[in-house]
């Protein structure tokens, strides 16, 4: 898959002004004359609508046959698995803007494209003007159409070639008259309307305008590779001011005009308040989110009391040079008391910023609000009846106490309770609360009573601050009430997050990570969620992980979100029809797993819990990737150890075999000599050197094979009763030449029993325990092979009265391979390993210490069993 990536295919866009110019033939040509040149060309979608001279193009070319036909869909729609399986050089698409069907993969037949490309497949595709995302506002002011198949810029953006398929207006004008051009169903019933002189006009010039752009962009960049000096623009940067309405779109739109015009980049801002989003804003502002996604700006989401300040402070951040806003509406109330829109702070405090204040043609009225924003307006007239509700109840309770209590002391009465309200209510509720607050007690209770009359300029006076007062009070309470809000969410948000990703630091395997990942997800967002791991081969396994809650996932869809790096399914424009949504887990470009997440309930996700979410992904892929770096490092080590142990092995073979194969070189030249092999003595002894060799190198031979047979688990234990006196003379028999240097004794107690054991393996356990203290001690060394019953259990120790063990080199007697360091005696360090692995097999155990008065001590503690009655008799007679 990356190698696609990085080979990814050519797109050319055949660019047309309107339907009917003859983009389809003049693809299909193209398509035909480069098959004749030798490419592996298939057409993957076309729509002849019975052009005989398209037909006959079609004929020449191999075509993968459509799938999903039906009443709805008549043509069908392109095969892509097909397409992806034959991989042509070349697929021919038509109408790239197609809405595909809903069993399709994508959405979008765009989003098929991109598949292509991003799998090495080139594309030629078909496209009209109006369908290009940042051209639609203008189309429609146009036009009167505003399309719903549309193609993000960025599409257009990335392809290698632009061909224009032109034609004059009146000769498209004649075509139309003569029903030679096949009018989506989208447009006929405006299709006279559409195909008017002026609209076809305005469509070529745009047409033509945005190949210019891009011809200008291509020039620029080529100027720029090559170093060739010029005009270069300034690097301009544009920011828009985004919220949840329709208007938002034209503005995002608008801005991605610009910012193409000057070669500049450009971001969108969206600063969250308490006030700005609910159930009703959300679905706008995510499809609002996504189309600054689609046209290639960035997004910045950011939180702040006051929208102004926060998009400066973002826009000072960035270093933006210009600010793209929509006209504000303020209410005449707010006006006149002074109160500044958006619009005029961004003025007023821009600094070197330049804004532009748009006038939008869309009119969020005229939109179609869903069912919760009828349910929104409900809460909302609750809550002005409960605040003008509140404000008669303290008005019943001060024409009560009005006879008790200065009319003063009622006014503060009002102004507390506006401010009280101001803890749980908007601010239009509360505001409306103090406004008929004020009329009410200026009405009600400054004398002379029930008349708007007072004769004292105080009381007039105080009338007034009253009704600034309040109003302050007010505002500033319902501030510090969303700043606290603001600051509880964030730290709600930051503590779950901190939990979250304590929790990760602790794990030790994979297991662990998605066990915690599942408890966390589960638990925060109420979802249930699903992992899916590649395997040793990098191939994404198909069974899911222990720890998912998700049990019927789709492994189809995990499988592509793995191979594209892109999530799919619910929410999403691939896979749509599917159970829950998948989400690659990348980390550095390389996608460690994939996770899917399904919500039981169908409410979706919020803003602030989906880039929560987005984040829990990202420190489970960083986990994963470092779990994934610590098992590397682990074989690594492993691999280190093994080179090590592998080195040692032959220095140590090399030199074991190198002694006793001399030996064996010399003595037998010798025999061959015929002035040494008449002597009896002299034969002898050069036979006695051979005899010795080949034995010590068939000691050698027994260690390796015993080693392979543990490190194999072959070992099988054939017990039986045995006298392990008569095993400790065996062994001191066998190598009396080896032993002849040393004094060895055999300590055996009288009634130490009969042991059941391999007697051939504990051979070779006691010879190797034996010819391990001979060949490392000294000349005259005493050593003793000892049995005896330490507290009824069977016990054999082994004693030498050597230089003993070095403290350091105890815990590492019985490794492969492991010499103690500083001994010039040769040998492989397998004969007390291999010891230890006779010994395990056997249930026993066996250690090493040095004495209280020098030398090297290994004791064996059997097993205690009980000895048969037939020995013991034996033994007693």
């Amino acid at each position: 898959m990356d190698t696609h990536l990085r080979n990814a295919g050519k797109l050319k866009i055949f660019f047309g002004m309107a339907p009917g110019v003859g983009k389809t033939l003049t693809m299909l040509k193209a398509g035909l004359d480069i098959q004749a040149r030798g490419a592996n060309v298939v057409v993957g979608y076309v729509e002849t609508h019975g052009d005989p001279e398209e037909s006959e193009i079609i004929s020449k070319i191999e075509m993968i046959p459509l799938v999903l036909k039906d009443d709805d869909f008549p043509y069908g729609e392109m095969n892509l698995d097909a397409v992806l399986a034959r991989r042509p050089q070349i697929v021919l698409i038509d109408r790239m803007e197609h809405i595909n069907h809903p069993k399709a993969r994508h959405r979008f037949r765009w989003q098929d494209i991109q598949e292509l490309l991003d799998h090495g497949i080139s594309v030629y595709t078909t496209l009209n003007v109006h369908h290009v995302e940042s051209l639609i506002d203008i189309v429609f002011q146009i036009t009167g159409i505003r399309c719903t198949e549309i193609v993000p810029d960025r599409m257009l953006d990335s392809a290698d070639e632009i061909e224009l398929v032109d034609m004059p207006q009146d000769e498209l004008l004649v075509k139309f008259t003569d029903n030679k051009i096949n009018v989506p169903d989208y447009m006929k019933t405006i299709a006279h309307d559409f195909y008017r002189k002026g609209n076809l006009t305005a469509l070529r010039e745009i047409a033509l305008r945005t190949l210019a752009k891009r011809v200008n962009l291509q020039l620029t960049e080529y100027m720029h590779q090559r170093n060739i000096h010029g005009p270069w623009k300034t690097n301009e940067r544009f920011m828009v001011a985004i919220d949840a309405s329709v208007r938002s779109e034209e503005l995002i739109r608008m801005t991605t005009r610009m910012s193409l015009s000057v070669e500049g980049m450009w971001y969108a801002v969206h600063v969250q308040t308490n006030d700005t989003i609910n159930a009703v804003d959300e679905p706008q502002l995510k499809r609002n989110f996504m189309l600054v996604r689609e046209l290639g700006g960035e997004l910045i989401a950011t939180a702040d009391t006051d929208i102004a300040s926060g998009i400066l402070r973002t826009a000072k951040q960035k270093n933006v040079s210009q600010i793209i806003v929509g006209k504000s509406y303020r209410h005449p109330l707010l006006r006149l008391i002074g109160q500044q829109s958006i619009v005029d702070n961004l003025i007023k405090n821009s600094g070197g910023i330049d804004i532009h204040v748009i006038e939008c043609c869309r009119n969020d009225s005229k939109v179609d609000k869903p069912k919760t924003a009828t349910e929104s307006s409900v809460k909302i007239s609750k809550q002005y009846l409960l605040t003008l509700g509140i404000t008669a109840l303290v008005s019943i309770l001060g024409i009560f106490l009005q006879s008790l209590v200065n009319y003063h002391l009622i006014a503060i009465a009002f102004l507390f309770t506006n401010t009280f309200m101001a803890l749980f209510f908007k601010r239009g509720p509360v505001i409306a609360a103090s406004v008929v607050s004020a009329i009410v007690w200026g009405y009600m209770f400054v004398p002379p009573p029930m008349q708007f009359s007072p004769k004292n300029i105080n009381d007039i006076v105080l009338m007034g601050m009253y009704v600034l007062l309040s109003t302050i009070t007010s505002s500033l309470a319902i501030r510090v009430r969303n700043k606290d809000e603001l600051v509880h969410f964030r730290e709600h948000q930051t503590s779950t997050l901190l939990s979250f990703v304590e929790s990760l630091s602790t794990v030790q395997s994979i297991d662990d990570i998605f066990q915690i990942s599942e408890d966390h997800i589960s638990r925060t967002f109420g979802a249930k969620s699903c992992f899916y791991y590649p395997d040793q081969s990098e191939n994404l396994d198909r069974q899911i992980h222990s720890a998912s809650t998700f049990t019927d996932p789709v492994y189809d869809t995990a499988l592509w979100v793995f191979m594209n790096k892109k999530p799919a399914g619910k929410g999403t424009d691939t896979f749509q029809r599917v159970k829950g949504t998948y989400y690659p887990l990348i980390n550095s470009g390389k996608v460690e797993g994939v996770i899917g997440i399904h919500f039981e309930s169908q409410n979706s996700l919020s803003l602030n819990n989906e880039a929560l979410l987005l984040t829990f992904f990202y420190h489970i892929s960083l986990a994963l990737d470092k779990e994934r770096l610590n098992r590397h490092v682990g074989e690594s080590r492993i691999y280190a150890e093994s080179e090590r142990l592998y080195k040692t092995l032959f220095n140590s073979i090399s030199h074991e075999l190198r002694t006793p194969l001399s030996t064996i070189h010399g003595a037998s030249a010798g025999l061959l000599d015929e002035k040494t092999s008449d002597d009896p003595r002299i034969r002898k002894t050069l036979a006695k050197d051979i005899h010795d060799a080949t034995g010590r190198l068939n000691r050698l031979v027994e260690n390796l094979l015993n080693m392979s047979r543990l490190e194999s688990g072959r070992i099988r234990i054939s017990r039986q009763w045995c006298d392990i006196q008569d095993l400790y003379a065996t062994v001191k028999s066998q190598f009396a030449a080896v032993l002849s240097k040393h004094e060895i004794t055999i300590d055996v107690e009288p009634d130490f029993p009969f042991i059941k054991i391999d007697d051939g393996l504990f051979y070779q356990i006691v010879s190797n325990i034996v010819l391990n203290s001979a060949q490392y001690c000294p000349q005259g060394t005493k050593i003793s092979m000892k049995a005896f019953m330490d507290n009824s259990i069977p016990t054999l120790r082994f004693d030498d009265t050597g230089n003993g063990f070095p403290a350091n080199s105890i815990p590492r007697l019985f490794d492969k391979f492991y010499r103690v360091p500083g001994t010039t005696s040769g040998g492989t360090g397998l004969g007390l390993s291999i010891a230890k692995g006779f010994v395990d097999a056997h249930g026993a155990t066996i250690t090493a210490a040095n004495n209280e008065h020098g030398g090297a001590q290994i004791t064996i503690t059997l097993p205690s069993m009980a000895q048969p009655v037939s020995m013991q008799d034996n033994e007693n007679g």
